[in-house]
C-alpha cells in the first residue's frame, strides 16, 4: 500500500521489518526538528550501529542481540509516527574514514517467486549455521525494483523483483565466501538474476544459467565490438 519500501530481512529472527515510504502529495510542508531527529537516529543506526558492534564483537550471540536492537529502534520510530524527509535523504552519506564496514552481495528474485524463495532462504541460513557455526552478522536488504526491459542484462528483465542484498562485516572470512558460493546456487534456482559488478562469488556457470539467452547475445555483441579484447578485464574474462 506504500509508494515505496525497504525490507530488512532477519533470517535468524524469522522476521522482515518493512520501512514503508510515501510520497508527500500535499507538498511544501516543513520538516520538523523532531522528524529530523528521528531520521538522524535511523541513519546513524545504518551508518555506525549495525557495523560497529559486529566488527568489534564478531560473535553469534552479539549478532542475535543486534537483531533485536534493530527491531526495537525501528519499532519505536514507527510508534512515534515515523519521519518526514526529502527524497535525497533516503541515501545515507557513509563516512569514508571509518574502522568498521560491511560487505554485501546483490541478487534479484522475481516477485512471483518471492513467497517460495523466502522460506528456502531461512532454511538455508539455519542449515549453514548448524554445519559451520557461521551466521550472517547483519540484515539482508530487500527492496522492490520495477521491471526494466531496456537493459540487456537487467536484473528485472522478466518482471518486477525484490532484491536480496546479504550483508556481513567479515569480508575475509572463508565461511562468508563459501556462504556466497552456496547462496548463488540456491537463489539461481528461484529465477534470481545477479548484478555483475556487485554479486559475490559469481562463476561462468552461474552467469550463463541466470542470464541465459541475454548473456549469449551480450557476448556476441561484445566480441563484435571488441575483437581484440582491449576492454576485457581479468574479472569479466573469467565469466565468458
Amino acid at each position: 500500500g506504500a509508494d515505496g519500501m525497504l525490507g530488512l530481512v532477519q533470517p535468524y529472527a524469522n522476521r522482515i521489518i518493512v520501512e514503508r515510504r510515501y510520497v508527500d502529495r500535499d507538498g511544501g510542508r516543513p520538516i520538523s526538528r523532531f522528524s529530523e531527529t528521528k531520521r538522524t537516529a535511523r541513519d546513524k543506526l545504518w551508518e555506525t550501529g549495525t557495523s560497529a558492534l559486529p566488527t568489534l564483537l564478531p560473535f553469534n550471540r552479539v549478532f542475535d542481540l543486534l537483531d533485536h536492537v534493530v527491531w526495537w529502534v525501528l519499532r519505536t520510530l514507527g510508534l512515534l509516527g515515523g519521519f518526514r524527509a526529502r527524497r535525497s535523504d533516503s541515501t545515507i552519506d557513509f563516512s569514508s574514514k571509518r574502522w568498521h564496514f560491511f560487505d554485501f552481495t546483490f541478487w534479484t528474485v522475481p516477485v512471483s517467486r518471492w513467497a517460495d524463495f523466502i522460506p528456502a532462504y531461512l532454511r538455508f541460513c539455519d542449515d549453514y549455521q548448524q554445519e559451520t557455526g557461521f551466521r550472517v552478522s547483519l540484515i539482508s536488504e530487500a527492496y522492490l525494483m520495477n521491471q526494466d526491459v531496456h537493459s540487456l542484462l537487467s536484473p528485472t528483465a522478466s518482471e518486477a523483483a525484490f532484491t536480496m542484498d546479504v550483508t556481513d562485516t567479515r569480508v575475509h572470512d572463508l565461511r562468508w565466501a563459501e556462504f556466497n558460493q552456496r547462496f548463488n546456487v540456491l537463489i539461481a534456482g528461484f529465477g534470481g538474476r545477479p548484478l555483475l559488478n556487485q554479486t559475490k562469488a559469481l562463476t561462468k556457470e552461474a552467469v550463463k544459467k541466470t542470464l541465459g539467452a541475454d548473456w549469449t547475445r551480450f557476448l556476441k555483441i561484445r566480441t563484435a565490438e571488441d575483437p581484440d579484447n582491449r576492454f576485457l578485464s581479468e574479472y569479466f574474462a573469467q565469466l565468458i
